[in-house]
């Protein structure tokens, strides 16, 4: 299940977080490889985000 919802999560963000990276960076490439670094981090660290935070996923 936590799978899953991971999946679900990337799918809906990734192309937002790619996006953001290359306006930051102007590297495409570059964007790629730091777009999957924060989802490994996010899956990383996904037991220390609290409820509040997996409610919202993006920011207001």
């Amino acid at each position: 299940m936590e799978q899953q919802l991971f999946a679900e999560i990337y799918d809906a963000h990734a192309h937002a977080v790619y996006a953001h990276v290359v306006r930051m960076t102007s590297d495409r490439s570059g964007a790629e490889d730091i777009a999957s670094l924060t989802f490994l981090e996010a899956w990383r660290l996904r037991a220390t985000l609290g409820e509040a935070t997996r409610q919202r996923l993006r920011p207001r």
